[in-house]
């Protein structure tokens, strides 16, 4: 409990003020200028949150290899953009319902996180807006084509909208395998359902209750090669991009 209520201050407190800094050293900024200088400041960000949680990142592959890559990862739970975030200065991809989230979603958006309604076009024509500004600037677009959230058991089809962006051009996608390597400090279920999210089987108050009870985790970040995208179509990309994040699963 005091480990919980610790945690749960010292983010509260530590992202207000870390936020608001953000945001009035981003009116200094315009343009890719900003575009990278929020990618800096998530990237710090999450790194601050990985020590508060205690949870340790272990890198491996070709994950820096390229930049302004778009980056597509399967998706546990909700330390998966703080395992990728720490990783590297990037932007992230997220589901429009995280943006009403108390707390969560302002400083998501402070950190640069953009969000889309996949069900809308309008908004799925601003998706490959916002992306091609952030690739051309330099700053890598992190993504979870699956859609949702599994227990890591299983790598569901990929959506194919993320990667229209990068269809056609001449950048690159990074396939990435997250995997729960190490936890403790929760007893009874499997280590990689301890930390995963799937299917709304809970509220998410109730598993970020979990979260803060943790006494440590290790993520390791697998990237494999990255897949060029020139003369590729969004469809053949995502089924390309899984089939690699499949191989790094299973090697």
């Amino acid at each position: 409990m005091v480990r919980r209520l610790w945690r749960m201050t010292a983010f509260l407190v530590s992202s207000l003020v870390y936020c608001s800094g953000v945001q009035l050293w981003s009116l200094t900024k315009s343009g890719a200028d900003e575009l990278r200088f929020r990618a800096r400041a998530q990237h710090l960000g999450a790194r601050w949150l990985c020590f508060l949680l205690g949870l340790s990142v272990e890198k491996r592959g070709n994950w820096d290899s390229v930049p302004g890559a778009l980056v597509v990862s399967n998706h546990l739970g909700g330390l998966d953009p703080l395992a990728l975030g720490s990783s590297q200065p990037s932007a992230f991809v997220a589901n429009k319902k995280m943006s009403h989230w108390p707390i969560i979603g302002w400083v998501a958006r402070q950190m640069g996180v953009f969000f889309v309604d996949r069900g809308r076009a309008r908004e799925a024509n601003m998706l490959v807006e916002r992306m091609q500004r952030r690739l051309k600037a330099g700053v890598p677009v992190v993504a979870f084509p699956e859609g949702t959230t599994t227990h890591g058991d299983t790598i569901l089809p990929f959506k194919t909208g993320v990667f229209e962006p990068v269809a056609q051009e001449g950048g690159h996608v990074v396939p990435v395998f997250l995997k729960l390597t190490s936890v403790s400090g929760h007893e009874g279920d499997p280590p990689q359902k301890i930390i995963s999210w799937a299917g709304g089987e809970e509220s998410f108050a109730s598993y970020g209750w979990r979260l803060l009870g943790l006494q440590d985790a290790t993520i390791t970040v697998r990237a494999g090669t990255p897949i060029p995208s020139k003369n590729s179509d969004r469809k053949e990309l995502a089924h390309a991009a899984r089939a690699a994040v499949r191989e790094l699963a299973e090697a």
